[in-house]
């Protein structure tokens, strides 16, 4: 009785093992492509945080200054400013300053290890190029949203 039940386990233990194999690659390739797309987000997101503070550093002195000059002549121009905004906070552009910056990042994070495990289902370099797609377009939206924030009313 004990080796048939014994059998028994073994036969639904492998048979769990085979069903999981199944799953095994497309899962791999969704974490190894989330955590690709998570890299690069956090890179760019911190670069531009680093380029927004020296940014307002590079207007402090500009504006301390006895004869003053232009700010965006002597250090990042708008448009520049605007894209990392973009870049820093993401979609998020539009509520007001967050009281933690990691909070935007942790959901931007999530958006992009979603966008980037997806892509990565795709065979050989389909995936990254969709994926590199879809990273311009959010760029895109995003600095396009950095842009009109200042024309339009702010949530928060």
């Amino acid at each position: 009785m004990k080796i048939e039940r014994g059998m028994s386990e073994a036969i639904q233990a492998a048979a769990a093992w085979r069903n999981l194999r199944r799953y095994r690659v497309p899962l791999l390739r969704f974490l190894m492509g989330a955590s690709f797309a998570l890299s690069i987000f956090l890179a760019e997101a911190g670069i531009s945080d680093l380029l927004l503070a020296r940014d307002e550093r590079c207007i402090q002195v500009v504006q301390q200054r006895r004869l003053a000059g232009d700010p965006e002549r002597e250090c990042l121009p708008n448009l520049a400013r605007d894209v990392l905004k973009a870049l820093n906070r993401g979609f998020f552009i539009l509520v007001e300053e967050p009281a933690s910056p990691a909070t935007y990042w942790a959901i931007m994070a999530a958006i992009y290890g979603l966008v980037g495990g997806l892509a990565a289902q795709l065979r050989g370099r389909a995936g990254v190029a969709a994926f590199a797609i879809v990273h311009l377009l959010f760029l895109a939206m995003q600095s396009f949203l950095a842009y009109v924030a200042v024309y339009i009313v702010r949530i928060g």
